[in-house]
């Protein structure tokens, strides 16, 4: 991999991010320390996401000012932390995925993720150990671009009351609050490129509302969370405090995170089935 014109500036300044859950990242840098710098092939990355784009420009101011690094998981997750008022991208969007790249290696094929949070650059996430599969080395196989970092985020449209299709599906005594209108087709395939995967079910539910809350749940549609965790950053589609309800790749279905004990279990059936035995069984 070769090095572009903002490497040297950035092995002198350092990096941390401004990120979805600022006092946890906060608190885990004061526990744990971290970096003053991005490492060649992290550059790299980044290079390959936002090179020849109107994005450009403003993503070397931002990592002009990076402050702090720090990695975890065998350095498979990459949080990036800033000093001072950085100027944010125009898609202002929570945890917005802006790149998944896919790199051949000599220790076989990695991915990387790029995550923005508001506008600014958050994290770097691999799906291998990158030292271990010589990431520095790699080819790039595969750029998928999401989302578009300077399309101005569109505030979604609440709608008046829940679809009866979306209580018949999910339990006609439920009270669903905060209902947004239904997500398009261009939305469902932006969330598809996004995790890599079609899960079972979600479109049939995305097309019905992208977001609500309810019981306790917040369902965020086409809008997922990331949540990182040991060995692995689960795609989660709806949270109730430490439960979730989280995209599994592996198969193109769910799994359900019990954040309590750090585990979580793989479920059979679609995403429809999934919801109304989390909302019907777990409402206290």
């Amino acid at each position: 991999m070769q090095e572009q014109d903002w490497a040297p500036a950035l092995r002198q300044r350092g990096c941390p991010v401004a990120a979805s859950n600022f006092l946890r990242r906060l608190l885990s840098w004061l526990l744990h320390g971290g970096s003053s710098s991005l490492r060649d092939y992290e550059v790299q990355i980044i290079t390959d996401v936002f090179s020849g784009s109107a994005a450009y420009s403003l993503v070397q101011g931002q990592l002009g000012q990076l402050s702090r690094v720090q990695r975890f998981n065998s350095d498979r997750q990459v949080n990036l932390f800033f000093s001072g008022d950085v100027q944010p991208l125009p898609n202002k969007q929570i945890e917005l995925t802006v790149g998944r790249l896919r790199y051949r290696c000599h220790g076989g094929s990695v991915t990387a993720v790029i995550v923005a949070d508001r506008g600014v650059l958050s994290s770097i996430e691999f799906s291998r150990a990158p030292q271990k599969a010589d990431l520095a080395g790699g080819l790039l196989e595969e750029r998928v671009l999401p989302n578009d970092p300077m399309e101005t985020s569109r505030r979604p449209t609440r709608m008046k009351c829940a679809p009866s299709e979306l209580q018949r599906l999910l339990g006609q005594e439920l009270a669903f609050e905060d209902v947004l209108e239904p997500a398009g087709l261009s939305d469902i395939e932006r969330f598809e490129n996004e995790v890599g995967t079609r899960p079972r079910g979600f479109a049939e539910i995305a097309r019905l509302a992208d977001g609500w809350r309810c019981g306790g749940w917040h369902f965020y549609g086409t809008h997922p969370r990331r949540l990182p965790r040991r060995g692995d950053t689960l795609i989660a589609v709806a949270e109730k405090g430490d439960r979730a309800v989280c995209v599994a790749t592996a198969n193109n279905g769910w799994c359900v995170l019990d954040g309590v004990d750090d585990d979580f279990q793989t479920m059979a059936g679609d995403l429809g089935e999934v919801l109304r035995e989390e909302l019907n069984a777990r409402q206290a």
